[in-house]
Protein backbone atom coordinates (compact mmCIF):
# COMPACT_ATOMS: atom_id res chain seq x y z
CA UNK A 1 0.00 0.00 0.00
CA UNK A 2 2.66 2.60 1.30
CA UNK A 3 5.87 2.78 1.66
CA UNK A 4 7.43 2.64 5.39
CA UNK A 5 7.39 6.83 5.15
CA UNK A 6 4.20 6.98 3.44
CA UNK A 7 3.02 4.71 6.08
CA UNK A 8 3.46 6.79 9.12
CA UNK A 9 1.84 10.08 7.35
CA UNK A 10 -1.53 7.76 6.68
CA UNK A 11 -1.30 6.97 10.26
CA UNK A 12 -0.83 10.27 11.37
CA UNK A 13 -3.90 11.46 9.32
CA UNK A 14 -5.75 8.42 10.85
CA UNK A 15 -5.73 9.78 14.26
CA UNK A 16 -6.73 13.73 13.11
CA UNK A 17 -3.00 14.83 13.21
CA UNK A 18 -1.79 17.32 10.56
CA UNK A 19 1.43 16.40 8.20
CA UNK A 20 4.64 18.09 8.74
CA UNK A 21 6.69 16.90 5.86
CA UNK A 22 9.77 17.62 3.01
CA UNK A 23 8.54 17.61 0.17
CA UNK A 24 10.43 14.61 -1.31
CA UNK A 25 9.30 11.38 -3.15
CA UNK A 26 5.69 9.89 -2.41
CA UNK A 27 5.19 12.07 0.95
CA UNK A 28 4.44 15.17 -0.89
CA UNK A 29 1.79 13.05 -3.05
CA UNK A 30 0.05 13.15 0.29
CA UNK A 31 -0.97 16.84 -0.37
CA UNK A 32 -2.66 15.83 -3.65
CA UNK A 33 -5.76 15.08 -1.36
CA UNK A 34 -5.63 18.76 -0.07
CA UNK A 35 -4.33 20.41 2.72
CA UNK A 36 -3.79 18.20 4.99
CA UNK A 37 -0.74 19.85 6.73
CA UNK A 38 2.28 22.14 5.58
CA UNK A 39 5.31 21.41 3.54
CA UNK A 40 9.04 22.64 3.46
CA UNK A 41 11.57 22.09 0.88
CA UNK A 42 13.91 19.33 1.70
CA UNK A 43 17.00 19.78 4.15
CA UNK A 44 15.20 23.53 5.10
CA UNK A 45 15.72 22.54 9.19
CA UNK A 46 14.43 26.38 9.57
CA UNK A 47 11.20 26.07 7.60
CA UNK A 48 10.38 22.69 9.23
CA UNK A 49 11.02 24.16 12.73
CA UNK A 50 8.84 27.38 11.67
CA UNK A 51 5.73 25.06 10.23
CA UNK A 52 5.83 23.18 13.67
CA UNK A 53 5.94 26.48 15.34
CA UNK A 54 3.01 27.68 12.95
CA UNK A 55 0.71 24.29 13.84
CA UNK A 56 1.62 25.18 17.32
CA UNK A 57 0.75 28.77 17.53
CA UNK A 58 -2.53 28.24 15.42
CA UNK A 59 -4.69 26.04 17.05
CA UNK A 60 -7.42 26.51 15.03
CA UNK A 61 -5.20 25.77 11.37
CA UNK A 62 -3.90 22.67 12.97
CA UNK A 63 -7.88 21.58 14.37
CA UNK A 64 -8.54 22.16 10.69
CA UNK A 65 -5.60 20.46 8.91
CA UNK A 66 -5.86 17.68 10.87
CA UNK A 67 -9.44 17.15 10.62
CA UNK A 68 -8.94 17.36 6.73
CA UNK A 69 -6.45 15.06 7.31
CA UNK A 70 -8.35 12.32 8.41
CA UNK A 71 -11.19 12.47 6.14
CA UNK A 72 -8.63 12.06 3.40
CA UNK A 73 -7.15 9.18 5.58
CA UNK A 74 -10.53 7.25 6.21
CA UNK A 75 -11.77 8.07 2.60
CA UNK A 76 -8.07 6.71 0.71
CA UNK A 77 -5.80 4.59 3.35
CA UNK A 78 -8.46 2.52 4.96
CA UNK A 79 -8.53 -1.11 5.25
CA UNK A 80 -11.36 -1.96 3.41
CA UNK A 81 -10.23 -0.06 0.20
CA UNK A 82 -7.14 -1.50 0.41
CA UNK A 83 -8.62 -4.86 0.81
CA UNK A 84 -10.93 -4.22 -2.21
CA UNK A 85 -7.69 -3.45 -4.22
CA UNK A 86 -5.83 -6.23 -3.56
CA UNK A 87 -8.83 -8.79 -4.79
CA UNK A 88 -9.29 -6.41 -7.73
CA UNK A 89 -4.77 -7.67 -8.46
CA UNK A 90 -5.28 -10.62 -7.71
CA UNK A 91 -8.43 -11.25 -10.12
CA UNK A 92 -6.58 -9.59 -12.47
CA UNK A 93 -3.04 -11.72 -12.40
CA UNK A 94 -5.49 -14.79 -11.76
CA UNK A 95 -7.73 -14.28 -15.14
CA UNK A 96 -4.49 -13.46 -17.01
CA UNK A 97 -2.74 -16.82 -16.00
CA UNK A 98 -5.57 -18.95 -16.58
CA UNK A 99 -5.94 -17.42 -19.84
CA UNK A 100 -2.10 -17.91 -20.85
CA UNK A 101 -2.71 -21.73 -19.67
CA UNK A 102 -5.38 -22.16 -22.48
CA UNK A 103 -4.17 -24.25 -25.26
Amino acid sequence: MLATAGSAAAETMMIGTPLVIARVGGLKEFFMFGDVGLAVEPGDTGGLAEAIDRLAADVELARELGCRAHRVAVKYFNLTRHIKRLIEIFSLFCRRHYLRSLP
